[in-house]
């Protein structure tokens, strides 16, 4: 999925990177169930990216209400993150929307312990 907001501008873009898979098997909700508990939610996935791709709609939300029109920002969410892209073609969809780009951001999360992640195992590197 693929989608660009002040795409009218034609400076160099902001992107910002996300996926919707997990690696979690369907059974894994029946051993950990959904819940929220003392304020934080727990269960299967919920540090997986679905926050990180939130945060980034958040944010792309908070820009347009300050009126930001510097840079186009364009979102990027691919649907098999989780193996390598291999069952589908994101890979080079996410080379090609982000070629050209000034900045990428990845919304993945962090750590449970609040840490910042500074890099992560990945199959695609940008320049």
């Amino acid at each position: 999925m693929v989608a660009t907001y002040n795409s009218q501008l034609k400076t160099e873009p902001i992107v910002f990177i996300g996926h919707r898979d997990t690696v979690f098997s369907s059974k894994e909700s029946l051993i950990r169930p959904f819940k929220i508990e003392n304020g934080k939610a727990m269960g299967p996935g919920v540090l997986d990216m679905k926050v990180g791709d939130v945060i980034g709609i958040f944010a792309l939300e908070v820009l347009k209400e300050i009126g930001y029109n510097k840079r186009p920002i364009k979102i990027i969410f691919s649907g098999d993150e989780e193996n390598a892209h291999s069952n589908s073609n994101s890979q080079e969809v996410i080379l090609k929307e982000s070629k050209g780009a000034k900045a990428a951001l990845n919304f993945e999360t962090g750590r449970v312990d609040e840490g910042i992640v500074v890099g992560r195992m990945g199959t695609v590197s940008y320049r």
